[in-house]
């Protein structure tokens, strides 16, 4: 588990369910991509466009990935 002060908030920006794969907008910076499997399990098909996450952000190859997602 990840310490809360790493935790960050952000809002579903964008779900691609077909592929497994959402993205996480921030009110600074870039948006966060987030993988099905970096969710708690069932909330990934819960969620919807606008949703409230908190959400530990890590760089990846392809840029910043959101991992340890949780809905507020």
């Amino acid at each position: 588990m990840q310490p809360e002060t790493d935790r960050q908030v952000g809002r579903v920006k964008r779900i691609v369910a077909e592929k497994g794969f959402l993205f996480l907008s921030q009110e600074q910076g870039a948006d966060v991509f987030v993988h099905r499997s970096d969710t708690d399990e069932g909330l990934f098909d819960s969620l919807v466009v606008g949703d409230v996450v908190t959400f530990v952000m890590r760089p990846s190859p392809k840029g910043l990935r959101g991992v340890a997602v949780n809905k507020c």
